[in-house]
């Protein structure tokens, strides 16, 4: 397989992956913001196109710390320290050394922190928003 590249993001602008990280893309999903009425005695629901949307963008990032202690701390306080509402910046780096940034503005910042392995945290990223500029 080859070298699809790397990423690092930043979240309310301050660093929180870098390329050193190990962030694996994972399938992305959404669409227009769609609100569906049930209409009393209707043959069917109405659907209406609210104007917007909604995406959300997923990692699995596999960081290494300098210690097992480390591990835990980030394992404790990721989730209170990162998740919230934030502009986001996702920076990709190809194979050539060609850097694209995208930026969600208002960005929905969830995570899931797995129990540390060692040193070893495994953190699920999702952040939802809408297009990508």
């Amino acid at each position: 397989m080859s070298n699809k590249g790397t990423w690092k993001i930043s979240i309310g602008g301050s660093a929180f992956a870098d390329y050193t990280d190990i962030l694996n893309p994972e399938d992305i999903g959404g669409g227009p913001n769609i609100m569906e009425v049930q209409g009393y005695g209707a043959a069917a629901p109405t659907f209406i196109n609210l104007g917007n949307l909604k995406i959300a963008r997923n990692f699995t990032m596999t960081r290494e710390h300098t210690s097992d202690t480390a591990a835990h701390a980030w394992y404790q306080s990721a989730i209170a320290t990162w998740a919230g509402v934030a502009t986001v910046v996702l920076t990709h780096l190809d194979y050539s050394g060609n850097e694209t940034a995208f930026t969600i503005t208002n960005c929905k910042v969830e995570l899931k922190v797995a129990v540390p392995l060692g040193p070893t945290t495994i953190t699920k990223l999702t952040f939802t928003g809408g297009a990508a500029s």
